[in-house]
């Protein structure tokens, strides 16, 4: 082997020796941890190997390939969001607030990242669609017969 750098007129010292088998074990942790995913007790990861989705990681450490997986992270705790007040007009013709709040949960992450689209935008529409049409059916007495907390039924988009 020194022969080959005698070759070459290059001579190392043990400085130089140490330092680089420093920055060889660096780049080899460095490495390692990119390699590592962990996910918290709420989520799950849908990894995409080359395009092909493989199965749900759960919670804890699993491991990844950098440059060939792609991760991406699903939340399964009750989401919680405030609905704009929206006014409609009763079957009688009478107009009614209504406040809301809108929750969902995640139940399954694979369908979740492969049937959706990004949450950004998705609440507005959600709400113009499912909280108007169950109003506008309903009578003025009928609603102020129910209850404060009622839900609205879902309706298929």
């Amino acid at each position: 082997m020194e022969d080959i750098f005698n070759m070459f007129d290059i001579s190392f010292t043990d400085q130089d020796q140490v330092l680089a088998v420093l920055l060889s074990i660096c780049v080899c942790l460095f490495v390692i941890f990119s390699c590592l995913g962990l996910n918290r007790e709420y989520e799950r990861s849908v990894v995409f190997r080359l395009g092909r989705v493989l199965p749900v990681k759960g919670p804890g450490v699993f491991w990844k390939w950098p440059i060939l997986d792609r991760v991406e992270h699903v939340d399964l705790r009750t989401v919680t969001e405030a609905l704009q007040t929206q006014e409609t007009v009763s079957k009688d013709g009478v107009s009614v607030a209504v406040n809301a709040v809108m929750w969902y949960r995640a139940a399954d992450p694979q369908k979740i990242v492969l049937n959706a689209a990004t949450g950004t935008g998705q609440s507005s529409k959600l709400q113009r669609l499912r909280f108007g049409m169950p109003l506008a059916r309903a009578s003025s007495t009928s609603c102020l017969r129910s209850e404060a907390r009622s839900t609205v039924p879902c309706l298929p988009c």
